[in-house]
C-alpha cells in the first residue's frame, strides 16, 4: 500500500469497542441462548422452531419495552438460515415464522439467490418485522433497529460470526444518549 500510494507513513486512528459503547453507538454486549438436549430428546426436538419462538418472544419483550419508554421504534429480528442446497431453508424458516403468528407481509427475504433490491429501505420499514437471510447481510448491512438474531447456521468462521452479530449491536439514533433499561442495552442471539 505504501509503495503504490507513495505514502511514507500511514496514519490511523484506533477506537476501542469500549469507546463506542461509552459513546452509545453500540450496545453493551450480546446475550446468547443455545439449546442443548440429550440424545434421546434430540430426535423429537425441533431446534429451529424452538429458536424462532424464543427469538420472537424476546422481540415482543423488546417491542413492549420500547413502547412503554415512549420510543416510536419497531425492532427487527434477523433469522439466519443455513445454505444447505438439499433443503429450502428459507421457506422452512418462513413457514415456521407464520406458524408462530408472524404475518407473511411482515417477513422479508434477502439471499444471493433472491436478493431484495430494497434491502436498505426495509431496514427502516417498521412493517417488516423479520428478515430471513443466509450470508448476504453479514457485511455492510446497517439496521440499528435489529435487536435479535436467530441463527440456524453452523458457524464456520469466527470473523464471519462477529460480522453477523455486529448487525444487532448498533444503537438506533432514537436511543443514543437516552436513558433506557438493560433490556435495550444488549443484542440477543438465539442459536438453534
Amino acid at each position: 500500500f505504501k509503495q503504490s500510494t507513495g505514502f511514507i507513513e500511514v496514519h490511523k486512528i484506533s477506537i476501542s469497542r469500549q469507546d463506542c459503547v461509552a459513546a452509545d453507538l453500540i450496545k453493551k454486549g450480546v446475550m446468547a441462548i443455545a439449546f442443548l438436549v440429550d440424545d434421546e430428546a434430540r430426535a423429537i426436538t425441533d431446534f429451529e422452531k424452538t429458536a424462532i419462538r424464543h427469538g420472537l418472544e424476546k422481540q415482543l419483550e423488546i417491542e413492549k419495552e420500547l413502547q412503554s419508554a415512549g420510543y416510536d421504534l419497531k425492532p427487527l429480528m434477523l433469522v439466519q438460515v443455513d445454505s444447505n442446497a438439499d433443503k429450502n431453508t428459507v421457506e422452512d424458516a418462513k413457514k415456521k415464522l407464520i406458524e408462530l403468528g408472524v404475518r407473511p407481509e411482515q417477513i422479508a427475504i434477502h439471499t444471493a439467490q433472491d436478493p431484495d433490491p430494497d434491502l436498505l429501505a426495509l431496514a427502516n420499514d417498521d412493517h417488516i418485522r423479520v428478515l430471513i437471510f443466509k450470508v448476504a447481510v453479514a457485511l455492510g448491512f446497517d439496521c440499528p433497529r435489529a435487536f435479535t438474531l436467530v441463527s440456524m447456521r453452523r458457524s464456520r468462521d469466527a470473523d464471519f460470526g462477529v460480522q453477523v452479530v455486529g448487525r444487532i449491536l448498533r444503537v438506533h439514533r432514537l436511543l443514543q444518549g437516552k436513558e433506557r433499561s438493560d433490556l435495550l442495552k444488549y443484542g440477543y442471539v438465539v442459536l438453534a
